[in-house]
């Protein structure tokens, strides 16, 4: 496990110069790391691999959906009501001959299942990589320490006319967030490391207090140069972890702290969403994009097939529909670029698949003794991206993606113990 454990580490180390480089890139590089890390994991110590197996289990339902959904989309299908309308068209302008998919680019959905898929070896790999308490404490340092220098940068690129980074505001914020939270969930890693004075801090060049201090600035910092309404998701997001820790410390019965933080986040979000929404509608709720994009976004909205238009087919769409515009019509937001490819029925699934991960990773943090921090911040920064998702397409950058599918990782990794696994 040493190989892939340190092509993880190579991978978190990479997030500053990925968020230079293009998306393309970043997106082939994933590719060839994923399948690195895969054969490494699967060369590793059959009692490693073993032990791995249960710690992935809450993940299983969002292996399979999406992977069957995606290659549903793509294969051929009679000219029938299933496949998209524009090939029945297509078939009528070339006089027949022409097979129907559910995508209007298979080709391109096919790359995003192979892009899906590269995200679940990472998530995978990092939770079996993990599941020792040392490698863990390791991991979620490096991490934070990666998120704090794109917060870093981002400032840097806000308070003088440099373009430093490629990557768009919005990813910018939406890892500025993940920061805070992540400092959080460390500090309460050393905490409990310093605590217990059998272990030590997993940073020992700097005051690991002062370190946590100097991140929560940082993104405290680069938050407040974006919206009102990123701010008060990662208020509603520090708000449920730190509930969550105190539950754990004050011993309450895990069914009934998630349903009270469960109750709390839900009460809370929905305040924010009708308080923020701009226009009626799934678009209307996101931020900073210009109007005319709304616009168009609403209207493939209401033209979308239940089974939608193709997983990662929104720009091939969107020409169609922007093609009188003057602005080009990129996603608007997470939430309904993902309602416009995967379709209503499927979105609405996608969406029960999260909140059943987070109840999930909720749950075991209630569960834990020292390393609830793991599948607390884990939790919490799949809440974080889901309501971001609504108000911006952060969601959609692959840099965003490698720091949630780790976290993610480090949160199934840590979500049982080896007590339980024994009895497994």
């Amino acid at each position: 496990m040493a190989a892939a454990f340190f092509i993880i580490l190579v991978t978190i180390a990479a997030l500053p110069a990925l968020a230079v480089a293009t998306s393309d890139i970043v997106k082939d590089a994933l590719l060839v790391l994923s399948g690195f890390l895969l054969a490494s994991v699967a060369l590793g110590a059959s009692s490693s691999l073993k032990s791995g197996l249960p710690r992935i289990a809450p993940l299983l339902p969002c292996i399979v959906f999406p992977c069957a959904w995606m290659i549903f989309q793509s294969i051929p299908l009679p000219l029938v009501p299933l496949a998209n309308p524009i090939w029945s068209t297509a078939s009528d302008a070339l006089i027949g001959g022409t097979s129907g998919h559910i995508s209007v680019a298979p080709a391109l959905t096919i790359w995003s299942l192979l892009n899906y898929l590269s995200m679940l070896a990472l998530t995978i790999s990092v939770a079996i990589v993990a599941g020792d308490r040392r490698r863990a404490a390791i991991v979620l340092s490096a991490l934070t320490i990666a998120t704090m220098t794109l917060c870093a940068g981002f400032l840097i690129s806000e308070t003088w006319p440099l373009t430093v980074f490629s990557l768009p505001k919005p990813a910018m914020l939406a890892m500025s967030s993940y920061t805070m939270i992540l400092v959080i969930s460390f500090a309460k890693l050393i905490n409990e490391r310093t605590s217990s004075r059998t272990q030590k801090a997993p940073i020992s060049a700097v005051t690991p207090y002062g370190f946590c201090i100097l991140g929560a600035v940082l993104a405290g910092w680069a938050m407040a140069q974006g919206p009102l309404a990123n701010r008060a998701t990662l208020g509603i997001a520090s708000a449920s972890l730190l509930l969550m820790l105190l539950a754990r410390r004050l011993n309450v019965r895990p069914s009934l702290a998630l349903l009270f933080v469960s109750a709390l986040v839900g009460g809370a979000s929905t305040m924010m969403l009708l308080h923020f929404q701009r226009s009626p509608g799934l678009a209307g709720w996101a931020v900073d994009a210009p109007q005319q994009s709304i616009v168009i976004v609403t209207r493939m909205l209401a033209t979308t097939p239940p089974f939608g238009s193709g997983v990662g087919a929104f720009e091939s769409l969107s020409q169609v529909y922007s093609e009188l515009s003057t602005v080009p019509t990129g996603p608007v937001s997470t939430t309904s670029t993902i309602v416009i490819e995967w379709g209503p029925w499927a979105a609405a699934i996608v969406t029960f698949l999260v909140i059943l991960l987070f109840g999930s990773l909720t749950l075991a943090a209630m569960k834990r003794g020292r390393d609830a921090s793991y599948s607390a911040a884990a939790a919490t920064l799949l809440m974080e991206a889901s309501l971001q998702s609504f108000l911006d397409p952060s969601l959609l950058a692959p840099v965003v993606q490698v720091a949630l599918a780790i976290a993610l990782g480090l949160g199934l990794a840590q979500h049982i113990g080896r007590s339980d696994l024994q009895s497994n």
